[in-house]
Protein backbone atom coordinates (compact mmCIF):
# COMPACT_ATOMS: atom_id res chain seq x y z
CA UNK A 1 0.00 0.00 0.00
CA UNK A 2 1.39 3.52 -1.10
CA UNK A 3 1.85 5.94 1.15
CA UNK A 4 2.75 9.92 0.55
CA UNK A 5 6.17 9.29 1.20
CA UNK A 6 6.00 6.67 -1.17
CA UNK A 7 4.24 9.10 -3.67
CA UNK A 8 6.77 12.09 -3.64
CA UNK A 9 9.39 10.09 -4.53
CA UNK A 10 7.86 8.42 -7.05
CA UNK A 11 6.97 11.91 -8.83
CA UNK A 12 10.06 13.24 -8.00
CA UNK A 13 12.46 11.33 -9.58
CA UNK A 14 12.96 8.84 -12.41
CA UNK A 15 12.90 5.06 -10.62
CA UNK A 16 13.07 3.00 -13.34
CA UNK A 17 16.66 0.80 -11.77
CA UNK A 18 14.58 1.04 -8.50
CA UNK A 19 11.91 0.20 -6.55
CA UNK A 20 10.56 1.78 -3.64
CA UNK A 21 8.88 0.55 -0.77
CA UNK A 22 7.67 1.57 3.11
CA UNK A 23 6.99 -0.36 6.26
CA UNK A 24 5.34 2.53 8.04
CA UNK A 25 4.58 6.11 7.40
CA UNK A 26 8.51 6.87 8.78
CA UNK A 27 10.38 4.56 6.73
CA UNK A 28 11.29 4.55 3.06
CA UNK A 29 13.09 1.73 1.75
CA UNK A 30 14.94 2.29 -1.74
CA UNK A 31 16.21 -1.12 -3.34
CA UNK A 32 18.29 -0.50 -6.75
CA UNK A 33 18.93 -3.32 -8.61
CA UNK A 34 21.46 -4.55 -11.44
CA UNK A 35 24.15 -2.77 -9.19
CA UNK A 36 27.12 -3.33 -11.78
CA UNK A 37 25.88 -1.64 -14.29
CA UNK A 38 23.89 0.74 -12.04
CA UNK A 39 27.54 1.75 -10.54
CA UNK A 40 28.87 3.30 -14.32
CA UNK A 41 26.21 4.76 -15.10
CA UNK A 42 26.11 8.75 -14.48
CA UNK A 43 22.40 9.03 -13.86
CA UNK A 44 22.88 6.80 -10.77
CA UNK A 45 25.00 9.22 -8.97
CA UNK A 46 22.64 12.29 -10.35
CA UNK A 47 19.79 10.18 -8.43
CA UNK A 48 21.11 9.64 -5.21
CA UNK A 49 22.13 13.11 -5.40
CA UNK A 50 18.47 14.00 -5.89
CA UNK A 51 17.24 10.89 -3.27
CA UNK A 52 19.50 12.29 -0.56
CA UNK A 53 18.10 15.90 -1.47
CA UNK A 54 14.72 14.95 -1.28
CA UNK A 55 14.45 12.84 2.13
CA UNK A 56 16.41 15.27 3.84
CA UNK A 57 14.01 18.08 2.80
CA UNK A 58 11.51 15.71 4.10
CA UNK A 59 13.28 15.12 7.82
CA UNK A 60 14.34 11.86 6.93
CA UNK A 61 18.37 10.80 7.80
CA UNK A 62 19.71 7.29 5.83
CA UNK A 63 19.99 4.68 8.38
CA UNK A 64 21.03 1.63 6.50
CA UNK A 65 23.00 0.98 3.28
CA UNK A 66 23.42 -2.66 2.14
CA UNK A 67 24.63 -4.68 -0.17
CA UNK A 68 23.97 -7.90 -1.04
CA UNK A 69 23.45 -10.69 -4.04
CA UNK A 70 23.60 -7.65 -6.54
CA UNK A 71 21.31 -5.17 -5.33
CA UNK A 72 21.82 -1.91 -3.42
CA UNK A 73 19.65 -1.27 -0.36
CA UNK A 74 18.67 1.93 1.10
CA UNK A 75 17.12 2.86 4.26
CA UNK A 76 15.20 6.10 5.14
CA UNK A 77 13.51 6.94 8.23
CA UNK A 78 11.62 10.04 9.63
CA UNK A 79 13.30 12.28 12.06
CA UNK A 80 10.95 12.87 15.09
Amino acid sequence: MSNIYEKIIMSQHNMKNGIVSTESTDTVNVKFHRLDTLLLSPDYFDMCKKMSTLVEHLNFNKVLLLVSRGYLFTRYRKTT
